[in-house]
């Protein structure tokens, strides 16, 4: 059995994973919108448009996309995303411990999918229909 040191993941340390996932889903269409944004200004022979409405395109985006990251972050309210967990593996099975003394079992058969990012190891599992 392998047993990780206890921890707690802070609300700044969910935005940043999330933010940085939604990053990274962004960062083609940036590349895809400028790209066309100057095709079409070059086409129409209109090079001033290129730098007033480009940067404003890309400025709203921005916004646009760490809006969307601050909607899918947990509120602080919700102590139970932010209290401090143990969590252990089993040869089948991961137990996850928290700080309110509840307990929660995972067989390892459901994880399809794991990366690291950051400091954290993310784990994708499917789920399962009933």
């Amino acid at each position: 059995m392998i047993e990780l040191d206890e921890f707690a993941m802070t609300r700044n340390d969910y935005f940043r994973l999330i933010f940085r996932h939604t990053l990274k889903r962004y960062c083609w269409a940036y590349a895809y919108v400028a790209v066309i944004f100057i095709a079409l200004m070059i086409l129409c022979d209109d090079l001033t448009a290129l730098v007033v409405i480009l940067p404003g395109i890309l400025i709203a985006y921005s916004i646009l996309m760490y809006a969307q990251s601050r909607y899918y972050l947990p509120s602080a309210k919700e102590t139970h995303f932010y209290q401090k967990r143990k969590i252990s593996f089993d040869a089948d099975k991961i137990h996850i411990q928290c700080e309110d003394s509840s307990e929660s079992h995972i067989l390892m058969s459901y994880i399809v999918a794991a990366d690291r990012m950051g400091d954290y190891y993310r784990l994708f599992f499917y789920k399962k229909k009933l």
